[in-house]
């Protein structure tokens, strides 16, 4: 964490930064997933973020973007069986996002 910078304490001092938040998913979904369709893939992304990814992505976000941390996070996110049904539900095969069949 850089000087003069510090994490956020609670969720609604992340309120704010939740559009940073999300344009720092929407930043790894293009890099990572370019096949997936990046609006609706960052969506079911951002709608399975606990608290504590929350306050990661959003200091992330302020301090300095997307990092293998970062993408290894969203990586996680991604592969919860609650985000592959949110993405199958919105047309997002799981070949678009690199898993196969089994995965």
């Amino acid at each position: 964490v850089g000087a003069g910078f510090s994490l956020p304490k609670s969720l609604s001092d992340v309120a704010p930064n939740s559009d940073l938040a999300a344009g720092l998913v929407d930043q790894v979904v293009e890099s990572q997933y370019p096949a997936a369709p990046k609006d609706e893939t960052s969506d079911c992304v951002m709608s399975q973020v606990s608290p504590s990814q929350m306050l990661t992505l959003a200091g992330a976000a302020q301090s300095g973007g997307m990092t293998s941390s970062i993408v290894d996070l969203v990586k996680e996110i991604v592969t919860k069986p609650e985000t592959l049904t949110c993405l199958a539900q919105k047309g997002v095969s799981r070949a678009m996002v690199g898993l196969g069949l089994g995965s």
